[in-house]
């Protein structure tokens, strides 16, 4: 074939492409990606083809499909998947004129695939390169002709303005171009319906066009108020009303339409509504003002459309439960996928079906709540003389029952879960940390937000209303059930979520009052005994297990005693059908369980044994979200019996986690379960659980990561990472001291990942180990030697930190090797002193090729530690050798660190007094203020090109400026407490961080090890401010090795105080000096402040 192929010998190609026979199929796509580069006009070749109705409409698709491909490889390097052969300008030119033409393609496929086409180019080259297409696209749609053809155009066109209003139109695109466009729309929607899909597709498309522009004109409110006040107040008053008039259903019309099964009219409905109520959402929340002046919308206006909201809800109702929730197959099915097959086909209606109908009129209904006006629609005062003495209006009944009902799970969820267990977990059970699930269903989330904002809101009269719908909803379902309709049992199971999932709101402190009890015992009880449906039973479980603060005891141990039973019989979880061996019942069982543990752990402790245990059979077969809940289970029925765990109970949740995790090792959210167990293992007192702890699992941990990559050659890597994080969760977890054995069982596979591993997270965690080890057992660090070398294990330590502060080695895989460093001077430096010189040489050498502040103060933290202790050795050894830095030049070691920790002392938390006189040593100062920098937020491009330019000051006045900026932080965190003075007020008055946009460290992300360094040394009160109150308790009794520490007890703001008064009285003249040549006048105020 010729490498310039005719039209005749292209369309060959590409029928061969549509071929059965793969290697013709093959041989013809090959072709057709070689094209493009071979024949520059490729892409008008394909354009003409597909104009040509000579040839059938399967190749015409095929050579439109091959010219979006082309666009996206070869228009132009824009598109991320440019691969070149770029077309000329002409041959552009000439492929946008001849795809202008396809959008009237008669056949609907075709014109949606070639809109799409025209939408890719639009991307790149609108509106510089081709400004004529949004006008050309407006234009046709104002065309008042009637034709079939027109009609098509029509489509054609808002099919490409609705992509390119979503992805590309900016706000400056916009502004020029919305009062031709917004009109045009308007048109199109209130132009008389026909009754047709197309017409339908039309106005959708165009009310979500006019959704995308109002979108986008939010985002210029404030820099065109008047023009946009200008657009939304001319044309608000007339779409309102028009979606006043879309939203108004016929009910007998709707009726007959479903009698008729006429579904795909009902779908045209849907699709209308849907994206008229997500438009009312976006005026409701960025046009408020405008809405309300709207001269449609006064007083009460905006409760016609909530009454619009009611009607939708309860008119559509009974279509949805047919074609959503019930199992007994019906026509009306179809309507939960998009329609008749047309509009299933067409993205427009897959977005706007019977399914998604509810959640947009909820969250309008959830967002007209934050609206003065939702306490007069849902509201009722009892009493004049007490406003609140409120009580539910009917409209706020009528809202609960709506709740309820759109609460349901559907058909396709219900067959979902029943096909994959772990599915129901993720959607059904997952809990965060306010006890709440992220409800799979789009509905369903949508009902339970609903009605935590209604609580937030209205408080009392919402829960009074919930209580007085239960038993209305009760009745309801029983009567589905004498009627034989198989879906009855949804409408409780709903109520049980929704207000389950919201337990922590009806619970929590100064929270709503109600009365659950008749409740459960007239309903939720009666379910627990079984029957027909699992999920009903053991949701029935999982509700009692929420609300255990508002039943008696005795009713909660039946409960307790008929859920352990149930669940350890196995009574629960015989079902042959499932891959994971547990039911859905089972896993509510455990869901219950979990929330017993939490929630009344007394009451779980006389059936902990049997619970554990039918636990640990589950395991091995369950799978993915199914196992992590497990685990997290197992973690809870331990928790409240931990220190009364017997030996073989011990020994074989061991060796059960162990085996399952060594088969999932992959799955890091098993691993960080695993971790927090054993985590929370080695926290007891017991000697059975520590044996457990050091003869079982610490020995298959150790022995994992002596695995190599012959031996595992896939995973060894995550064998590693995973035993080293369950490894550092025991040493965590465990207090002084470390039990006999703790660290000789993982030693030597520590040692070796240490020496092999490239990973900086891996090195990160074996170092919090050996740090844990320094701390908690030096003895045991000391003691030990290896079988192989027979070196010590402090020997192979001072061989670790050689090879993580190897310079080739990444930052962050040594940004705790000071701390390590620093503990083992504390506990043991009799051990390293032969090898002390070498290692600060190796740390100095290290330093001078730090690029980040917090890994030069990890290499700091030593020498900070030694300068205190033992200055004039440390200054002897610094002041011996020189060390090179980045930019390849020598200086002396002792400037170095000195230099360093100066220049770096902001970041850093905590400070050291070094009492050296070294006038040669000049240290970075105050920024230099120049016109370039004044009063300018200094981006990163501004820094760049007029980088900033400091004073070089001598190193003793670096010092006592940052001295005096701690002792300001100091006295400005005891005025904020009371016990400052007048003096203090505006000491801490620097605004100026406030004019940096970048570099902003915050320390609500950092890590507590990243936050304490030197700081942690310096009394207990610097750990009491970085420490949540959750683990007070914990880092109390973690850090106990410190509590004696002169450091730990030292009151800093004192000691700052009497060193700065100690200097002075020594040499006032020279303070004097030297505060008055380098202090700011702020720093004068403190000092003055203190002498």
């Amino acid at each position: 074939m010729v490498n310039n192929p005719s039209h005749e010998e292209l369309a060959t190609i590409l029928s061969q492409t549509l071929s059965n026979d793969n290697q013709l199929r093959s041989n013809a796509e090959s072709r057709l990606g070689a094209l493009p580069q071979e024949v520059p006009t490729f892409g008008i070749i394909l354009a003409e083809l597909i104009t040509n109705e000579s040839y059938d409409i399967a190749l015409r698709q095929a050579a439109s499909t091959n010219l979006r491909r082309y666009v996206l490889h070869h228009w132009s390097p824009f598109f991320a998947s440019f691969v070149g052969f770029a077309p000329s300008v002409e041959i552009k030119c000439r492929i946008r004129e001849i795809m202008s033409q396809t959008l009237g393609c008669a056949t609907r496929k075709l014109r949606s695939t070639c809109a799409l086409v025209i939408s890719e180019i639009a991307h790149c080259d609108w509106p510089e390169e081709w400004p004529e297409l949004v006008p050309m696209l407006i234009a046709t749609i104002n065309n008042p002709d009637k034709s079939d053809a027109t009609r098509y155009f029509k489509d054609g066109a808002l099919r490409v303005l609705c992509e390119l209003v979503r992805n590309d139109l900016t706000e400056q695109q916009l502004i020029p171009i919305a009062k031709d466009l917004l009109p045009c729309l308007f048109s199109v929607i209130s132009a008389p319906h026909d009754d047709s899909i197309s017409d339908a597709a039309m106005k959708i498309r165009s009310i979500s066009i006019f959704r995308q522009c109002l979108i986008t004109l939010t985002l210029v409110k404030s820099s065109y108020p008047d023009l946009t006040s200008s657009i939304t107040m001319e044309l608000l008053p007339n779409w309102l009303h028009l979606f006043k008039l879309l939203l108004t259903t016929d009910a007998q019309a709707l009726q007959a339409m479903v009698d008729r099964n006429e579904l795909h009219l009902v779908q045209n409905l849907v699709g209308i509504k849907c994206e008229v109520m997500r438009t009312l959402d976006v005026i409701l929340n960025g046009f408020y003002n405008s809405f309300r002046q709207a001269e449609l919308l006064r007083n009460d206006s905006l409760s016609v459309f909530v009454e619009l909201g009611f009607s939708t809800l309860n008119l559509f109702f009974p279509i949805y439960q047919k074609a959503v929730l019930a199992l007994e197959e019906s026509p009306a099915w179809m309507l939960a996928d998009g329609g008749s097959t047309e509009q299933q086909e067409d993205p427009i209606f897959q977005s706007n079906t019977i399914l998604r109908l509810p959640a947009t009129v909820i969250n309008f209904l959830k967002n007209v709540l934050s609206k003065p006006i939702s306490k007069k629609l849902f509201l009722n005062s009892n009493s004049p003389t007490s406003p609140d003495n409120l009580s539910p209006t009917p409209a706020l009944e009528i809202l609960v029952g709506f709740i309820f009902q759109y609460g349901q799970i559907t058909r396709d969820e219900e067959e979902g879960w029943k096909a994959d267990e772990n599915t129901f977990v993720i959607e059904y059970l997952d809990e965060d940390e306010d006890n709440a699930v992220q409800l799979g269903g789009t509905n369903r989330q949508a009902v339970v937000d609903l009605l935590e904002t209604l609580i937030d809101v209205l408080g009392q009269p919402t829960v009074t209303a919930v209580m007085k719908h239960l038993p209305e909803m009760t009745n309801q379902a029983s009567q589905m059930k004498s009627q034989g309709i198989s879906h009855w049992w949804k409408l409780i199971e709903s109520a049980l979520t929704v207000i389950g999932n919201l337990s922590g709101e009806f619970q929590g402190e100064g929270s709503v009052h109600y009365n659950i009890n008749e409740f459960v015992e007239r309903e939720v009880l009666n379910l627990l005994t079984g029957g027909s449906q699992p999920l009903l039973q053991g949701r029935g479980f999982v509700f009692i297990s929420q609300f255990t603060k508002h039943l008696t005891q005795d009713k909660l141990q039946q409960v307790m005693l008929y859920c352990s039973n149930l669940f350890a019989s196995g009574d629960a979880s015989n079902n042959a059908d499932s891959d994971s061996g547990c039911t859905i019942t089972t896993l509510c069982l455990i869901k219950a369980l979990r929330n017993f543990a939490r929630y009344s752990p007394s009451l779980l402790k006389p059936y902990s044994y049997a619970i554990l245990d039918k636990l640990l059979r589950i395991l091995p077969d369950a799978v993915d979200a199914i196992s992590i809940t497990v685990i997290e289970t197992i973690h809870r029925v331990c928790e409240p019996v931990l220190d009364e765990l017997e030996a073989e109970a011990l020994y074989k949740l061991a060796d059960c986690v162990l085996q399952h995790l060594s088969r999932n090792v992959s799955d890091h959210l098993l691993v960080d379960a695993v971790t927090d167990l054993f985590t929370m293992l080695s926290t007891s007192s017991s000697p059975l659980v520590m044996q457990a702890l050091t003869q079982r699992v610490l020995p298959q941990l150790g022995k994992a990561l002596t695995i190599t990559e012959v031996e595992s050659p896939k995973d060894h890597f995550v064998i590693k990472a995973s035993s080293v994080a369950v490894i550092d969760g025991v040493f965590k977890g465990k207090l002084m001291p470390l039990s006999p054995g703790m660290f000789e069982a993982v030693a030597p596979g520590l040692f070796v990942t240490l020496a092999s591993s490239e990973d900086p997270d891996l090195i990160q965690d074996c170092l919090n180990i050996l740090t844990s080890v320094v701390r908690k057992g030096t003895d045991q660090l000391i003691n030990w030697k290896s079988h192989i070398d027979q070196k010590s294990g402090i020997d192979h330590l001072v061989s670790s930190l050689a090879h993580v502060l190897d310079p080739q080695r990444a930052e962050s895989a040594g940004l705790f090797v000071g701390d390590l460093i620093l503990h083992l001077l504390r506990k043991s430096m009799d051990s390293i002193v032969g090898v002390l010189p070498d290692l600060l040489k190796t740390l100095a050498s290290r330093l001078a090729t730090a690029r980040t502040a917090t890994f030069s103060q990890s290499m700091i933290l030593p020498f900070a530690y030694l300068l205190h202790q033992h200055a004039d050795t440390v200054l002897d050894l610094l002041e011996s050798f020189h060390v090179t830095g980045i930019n390849g030049q020598q200086q002396l070691a002792l400037q170095l660190v000195l230099s360093t920790w100066c220049e770096n002392a902001d970041t850093f938390q905590g400070y050291w007094n070094i009492r050296v006189s070294l006038e040669q040593i000049t240290v970075k100062g105050d920024l230099i203020i120049t016109d370039k920098n004044v009063h300018t937020i200094m981006t990163r491009a501004r820094a760049k090109a007029n980088p900033d330019q400091f004073q070089a000051i001598p190193l003793r006045a670096k010092i006592l400026k940052i001295l005096v900026g701690e002792l300001q932080s100091q006295l400005s965190e005891q005025a904020k407490i009371g016990i400052g003075n007048d003096e203090l007020e505006g000491l801490d008055d620097d605004d100026e961080d406030e004019d940096w946009e970048d570099d902003v460290v915050d320390l609500s992300s950092k890590s507590k090890r990243e936050i304490l360094q030197l700081s942690d040394m310096l009394g207990p009160s610097a750990s009491y401010i970085l420490t949540d109150d959750d683990d007070n308790d914990k880092d109390v009794e973690d850090e106990a090795d410190l509590k004696e520490d002169p450091f730990y007890n030292l009151d800093l703001l004192k000691h700052l105080q009497d060193f700065i008064q100690h200097i002075c009285q020594q040499d006032v003249e020279g303070f004097k000096q030297l505060s008055s040549q380098w202090l700011s006048a702020q720093e004068l105020l403190v000092v003055q402040t203190i002498l």
